[in-house]
């Protein structure tokens, strides 16, 4: 049987015509960046303004709706499941909104993406939470890195 990592699973979801390693205009979604022609222009406002907003991941963002379930790995953190929707992936992590307020920087996760309730196996990576934001209304949004190399398949139970 042949593995397919989330990167090669992630690009069946962006739809025909998606390659990988295409041009940034081929992409649902750009990352922009400004560079500053004049040496004085490096201590302005608008400069600085813009170094807050540089891009740190490690891979390209994409929009995208898929069903994940979260798990802690730890068992001090207590056993739940979290079952919800990202609200973006990249081949280097998830990003998805919780109501839960058990999540903190530096937890350690295990994600099944995409999540199936009804297959017999889902794709499960284990992962860091690298930032959670308070985002109102009871609702958090939760960053998680992927620390594994290689997907491993977890049973239905």
């Amino acid at each position: 049987m042949q593995r397919y990592g989330l990167a090669t699973r992630l690009v069946s979801f962006l739809g025909p015509g998606f390659r990988v390693g295409a041009h940034d205009s081929d992409l649902p979604c750009r990352i922009q960046h400004r560079a500053s022609a004049k040496a004085e222009d490096s201590c302005s406002d608008g400069f600085m303004d813009d170094m807050r907003q540089i891009e740190h991941r490690r891979s390209r963002r994409v929009r995208m709706k898929q069903a994940l379930r979260v798990r802690p790995l730890d068992p001090k953190d207590g056993s739940f499941e979290e079952l919800g929707t990202t609200k973006n992936v990249s081949q280097g992590g998830v990003y998805f909104v919780t109501q839960r307020a058990v999540y903190y920087e530096g937890m350690r996760l295990s994600v099944a993406i995409p999540y199936s309730a009804s297959a017999r196996q889902n794709y499960e990576y284990h992962g860091k939470v690298t930032r959670v934001e308070e985002l109102g209304n009871s609702q958090r949004g939760v960053a998680i890195r992927f620390v594994s190399s290689a997907a491993m398949k977890s049973s239905k139970f």
